[in-house]
C-alpha cells in the first residue's frame, strides 16, 4: 500500500528534518482543500 511506503520514508528522514516535511504536506494538503473549495463553488 502507498501509505506504508510513504510512513517508511518518514521513518528514514533525520529527526531535524522533521518539521520542514511535515509543514510540505501540512500546507499541500491545505492547499487540496482550496482547490476542492473553488472548484465547487465555480460548478454553482
Amino acid at each position: 500500500m502507498l501509505i506504508e511506503k510513504i510512513v517508511q520514508e518518514l521513518q528514514d528522514i533525520p529527526e531535524d528534518k522533521l518539521a520542514e516535511v511535515y509543514d510540505l504536506i501540512h500546507y499541500f494538503r491545505l492547499g487540496l482543500g482550496q482547490e476542492r473549495t473553488q472548484k465547487s463553488t465555480l460548478a454553482y
